[in-house]
């Protein structure tokens, strides 16, 4: 393991709820998604910057309005950026 330079973790765990998780593990980088009782987050991380990205499925739970999900579905969003960013 200590020579691994990348893995590719896969599962699902139940644990209050069902939790999908399918990462890619790099040392620079991570890709890939979680998922918890089908709403999918899909992440990316490139060096220290790190982003997720709207999905459908997200926007619908946390009840966004029609036109307000259409603007962000499908766009990342740096988790370094705060509010208003």
């Amino acid at each position: 393991m200590k020579k691994s330079t990348a893995v590719h973790v896969k599962g699902t765990v139940n644990s209050g709820g069902d939790i999908k998780i399918d990462l890619q593990l790099n040392k620079d980088s991570v890709s890939g998604s979680i998922e918890k009782d089908g709403v999918e987050v899909p992440v990316l991380r490139v060096g220290d910057k790190i982003w997720m990205r709207f999905s459908k499925s997200l926007t619908k739970k946390a009840g966004l309005p029609a036109a307000a999900a259409a603007m962000v579905n499908d766009k990342r969003v740096s988790l370094d950026s705060g509010p208003g960013s």
